[in-house]
């Protein structure tokens, strides 16, 4: 599978200025065919807690914008946007296929209350996982790398975990050291997508990365710098690594066990 990341300079809540920087970047790779492009977190507005007026239903200008793309460009997209729930609007991702249909819809599950997305967004409750190209993905966003547990719940039905985000600067190093630590443990592929630039509150380094099951880094974007960065997994890689070292066999269950405090 050919894969795509786009490290994106989000524009601030301008939707219609990042529909445009994305379709200029997608013209560019045509060429390269790639089978999914993957765009971070809230790419069309950047991570606002100004959430409840630029929130949208599922048939609004966001994932229509996706779904367009895909069917225009024959090309899986996955993205995500801000959208309408309840009391206070969801953090999710959409994945769409080739000919524009949605595959995957997953919303943020951990949402930091320190800078206080809890008070302004919804948390998902749903770990989905989906068939793309006859290979099964999850997806999570951003501060959910934090929590190793949902990548393990998933861990032996999928080969790879998609996690994008608008994670800044100065906690790249855990960005880093969380995505190499969840390809290691799930033994998958770990496909990080992050912004770049600066919004009102932060500024963004990118570091968006493709790492291997056993914990290299086989492509990555350049630091600070819009870019757009393709590489190829392969899935018969998994197999054959869980084969070899059957590390996901061995998980002992939590429930099985006694914890003295």
């Amino acid at each position: 599978m050919k894969i795509a990341l786009l490290q994106l300079d989000i524009k601030w809540e301008d939707k219609t200025g990042n529909f445009n920087k994305v379709k200029s970047l997608v013209e560019k790779i045509n060429d390269d065919k790639p089978d999914l492009i993957v765009l971070p977190e809230l790419f069309s507005t950047g991570y606002t807690m100004n959430s409840m007026a630029l929130a949208e239903n599922l048939n609004g200008e966001t994932p229509s914008f996706l779904s367009k793309l895909a069917r225009e460009h024959q090309v899986n997209v996955l993205g995500s946007f801000i959208e309408i729930a309840g009391p206070k609007p969801k953090n999710s991702a959409i994945l769409f296929d080739r000919k524009g249909r949605q595959l995957l819809h997953y919303s943020k599950i951990h949402l930091p209350s320190f800078l206080e997305e809890d008070k302004n967004y919804t948390a998902g409750n749903e770990i989905p996982i989906c068939e793309l190209d006859r290979q099964k993905i999850g997806v999570f966003i951003c501060y959910d790398l934090r929590f190793p547990e949902i990548f393990r719940r998933m861990a032996g039905d999928v080969g790879c975990i998609f996690v994008i985000a608008n994670w800044p600067t100065e906690r790249v190093e855990h960005w880093d050291s969380l995505l190499k630590a969840r390809a290691i443990e799930n033994q998958s592929y770990i496909i990080g997508v992050n912004r770049v630039g600066e919004s009102p509150s932060s500024n963004y380094p990118g570091h968006s990365v493709i790492i291997d099951p056993l914990g290299s880094r086989i492509a990555y974007a350049k630091e600070n710098e819009e870019d757009v960065v393709i590489g190829e997994i392969d899935f018969s890689i998994v197999k054959s690594i869980r084969e070899k070292f059957p590390f996901l066999q061995d998980r002992v269950s939590l429930d099985s066990l006694i914890y003295r405090r």
